[in-house]
């Protein structure tokens, strides 16, 4: 994923540099690895070139099968131009073009600079674990492809695809990418005090035009903030023990005392939910999120098994934050993770007066059941969307996965990257959008459209177009 307005470069010369640096086109690759992909983005279209252990290089437009391609019209001279030796002239037929206009987006799922050094990914924090996360695979090679072309003459596809959700300020080594993302918008969502919600402060700031701040607790972090007053008296590890369940006590007073000796500690309500207040007001477009609850969020690094943050306790602070977003009239984006039933029981039992204006379930992971089942809540079943990643549904049931995204309204289906680093942003865009359009039998322009759409409407009134913010 590097990033880099080519200038005063020959496009054979780029050709070559990536053969050079290229693995799959010397051939090397292991039978079943990722095959290097560059995108580039053109005014009129976006060029992906997806080359082959065959050492033949070929040109997609329609994102779709590679033996059926499009024309392009004059932005080639021959149709011929569509497959050429990768090693010997990889790019040459593009020598025509400006350079200076393109803008090289994915190469190989690394971020490299022009001496060809990768430089490091860090995974980002959600649900999977970081192999998982830096497995970064083309949909194509997951999801059978449709048989419809993409239109390409709709323009540039980049100006309607933007990320629903995604926390890029989990890798500060990468954050100066940002300004060089080709998705439009980003919603950066925050997820505890502290570092972390003052890093997607300071990264609206520094990117006012592009990125849509989200502030709140997510369930692996709610034991680090407490609802209650607890008295002074009370040490740390007995507010953890407070804060945590297991099946063995034991096991829970284990795991609080390893908190504490790393240095933990949970921060009492009166400091954070203030602060938590504060930044909503201070960003009038920033909305609720991430929040919610999870039951599969044991600690792996405490020295035993199966502890998690108490399940009560994410109920509470989910309660709070619902409280909080509908007072504000901000929109929320909610994390669920084996506790759809929960969370559906919890929205069946609010006044719409009590419920956010609308409300994301991000990488929906729950049945297609639960998708009717929250559309048809009385009075508020029309303010839920549903949002997928590639990173986290591609690695549940396929079948599943093809249900659930049929099963949602096409004006709620929303797509993200759910990624921790903003160099793994726009592929993982690319991705998603790809699936969805398979299963929904719509090219990718029609999918960036319909999904950028509801984008829109998720966040009226908080995309940043005229993002501002107030000191205080």
């Amino acid at each position: 994923d590097f990033s880099a307005m080519t200038s005063g470069l020959k496009i054979g010369a780029l050709g070559s540099y990536i053969a050079a640096h290229t693995p799959a086109l010397n051939n090397t690759n292991p039978v079943g690895s990722r095959r290097p992909a560059l995108l580039f983005r053109y005014p009129s279209s976006s060029i992906r070139i997806q080359t082959r252990p065959c050492r033949q290089a070929f040109v997609n437009t329609s994102f779709g099968p590679r033996s059926r391609l499009p024309q392009f019209g004059s932005l080639f001279p021959s149709r011929s131009s569509y497959a050429f030796n990768a090693r010997t002239s990889l790019l040459k037929s593009f020598s025509d073009l400006q350079l200076q206009q393109l803008r090289v987006l994915s190469l190989c799922g690394k971020r490299m600079d022009l001496q060809g050094e990768p430089s490091k990914q860090a995974g980002g924090l959600r649900g999977t674990s970081n192999a998982g996360r830096k497995s970064q695979v083309s949909a194509e090679s997951h999801v059978s492809t449709s048989n419809r072309d993409s239109d390409t003459s709709r323009g540039d596809l980049w100006e309607m695809l933007a990320d629903s959700h995604c926390h890029p300020q989990e890798s500060p080594a990468s954050i100066e990418h940002v300004p060089h993302l080709a998705a439009k918008y980003i919603a950066v969502m925050g997820t505890h005090n502290k570092s972390d919600w003052a890093a997607v402060a300071k990264l609206c700031q520094d990117n006012p035009s592009r990125v849509i701040p989200c502030f709140g607790v997510h369930p692996w972090f709610c034991h680090l903030h407490a609802l209650e007053e607890h008295d002074d008296s009370q040490g740390s590890a007995a507010i953890f023990e407070s804060l945590l369940q297991g099946k063995d006590p034991e096991h829970v007073r284990v795991a609080a005392e390893a908190l504490v000796a790393r240095g933990q500690s949970p921060i009492p309500v009166h400091e954070w939910e203030p602060e938590l207040r504060r930044l909503l007001r201070r960003f009038p477009k920033a909305i609720v999120g991430e929040f919610g609850l999870d039951r599969a969020a044991v600690f792996l690094d405490v020295g035993v098994r199966n502890v998690l943050p108490s399940f009560e306790h994410q109920m509470s602070l989910t309660q709070m934050h619902l409280r909080l977003a509908a007072e504000l009239r901000r929109p929320v984006s909610m994390h669920c993770v084996r506790s759809y039933g929960h969370m559906q029981q919890m929205f069946r039992a609010l006044k719409p007066e009590n419920c956010p204006p609308k409300v994301m379930l991000h990488s929906f992971g729950g049945s297609s059941d639960m998708i009717a089942g929250f559309t048809k809540i009385p009075k508020i079943g029309n303010r839920f969307y549903f949002s997928f990643s590639h990173v986290i549904n591609k690695k549940g049931s396929s079948q599943k996965l093809v249900d659930c995204i049929r099963k949602v309204p096409d004006d709620r289906l929303l797509i993200e990257s759910d990624v921790g680093s903003s160099q793994q942003i726009d592929q993982g865009l690319l991705d998603i959008c790809q699936v969805v359009a398979n299963i929904k039998d719509w090219t990718m322009d029609e999918t960036a459209q319909t999904t950028f759409e509801n984008f829109k409407r998720f966040y009226d009134g908080h995309t940043p177009d005229v993002q501002s913010h107030n000191e205080n």
